[in-house]
């Protein structure tokens, strides 16, 4: 016996989403269950701010971006964008605002470029090739023979790490969205790696507001505003 799971989030109903000045968090709670429940309290993200979200696992970092792309709604308070609460907007115009680079990119037995484009069909050559120069993988795809047509295999096997995450980055650009969300984007790489995919996310920082999930001083010196979330709530902002 199969039981339909309800669906939480509710579809709004605004198409027209755009960023133009702040995220305000409001008194946002989280709750799983009777026991379990994060409390995000209060703050702001700018356009072109850089956020810092730092934390021991399990402290709930990874929920707050889950919250913020709307996979579920906080038990109390909102979000809003440009003092619209974000239920209000349709969900798929909503999260086309986001890039996510995870920690862990799952990449297809397919082609770099395939890879990038990820399915859209609205995007062209010249903006993967810009994408790519952006998240510093242009140099080693034309070193690769077949380029861009370079078949990658399953979960990129034939890439290293520190390609991988820059395919990665290039996918989440291509797009074009307004805020970034690195979520411990450089945590698997070895210290080589590391500083050339942190040259990539320096150079993209410069245009995008970003939240950036971290345990590395080196990936969130940078920021405008570090949030330290410990025992299932913010315990500083600074």
């Amino acid at each position: 016996i199969y039981k339909k799971i309800k669906n939480e989030v509710i579809d709004g109903k605004i198409s027209d989403t755009k960023f133009n000045k702040e995220i305000k968090i409001k008194k946002c709670i989280v709750q799983y269950d009777a026991k379990t429940k994060i409390n995000f309290g209060s703050f702001s993200i700018k356009k072109n701010q850089k956020i810092a979200l730092v934390g021991p696992s399990g402290s709930g970092k990874s929920s707050f971006i889950d919250m913020l792309l709307r996979l579920f709604d906080p038990k109390v308070g909102s979000i809003n964008l440009d003092n619209t609460n974000i239920k209000n907007f349709k969900i798929e115009n909503y999260r086309k605002l986001f890039g996510l680079i995870p920690q862990d990119p799952y990449l297809y037995n397919d082609t770099i470029y395939n890879n990038i484009v990820c399915g859209r069909d609205n995007i062209s050559k010249d903006e993967v090739i810009k994408a790519a120069k952006l998240a510093n993988a242009d140099h080693f795809i034309n070193e690769k023979r077949k380029k861009y047509n370079t078949i990658i295999g399953d979960r990129g096997v034939l890439l290293s790490g520190g390609e991988k995450q820059r395919i990665s980055i290039a996918r989440a650009l291509v797009g074009s969205p307004d805020i970034l969300i690195f979520d411990e984007a450089t945590s698997s790489l070895d210290s080589k790696s590391e500083l050339v995919v942190q040259k990539a996310i320096e150079r993209i920082l410069k245009f995008k507001t970003a939240i950036i999930i971290a345990h590395r001083f080196s990936t969130i010196k940078n920021a405008d505003k570090i949030i330290v979330i410990n025992d299932k709530k913010i315990q500083d902002i600074g």
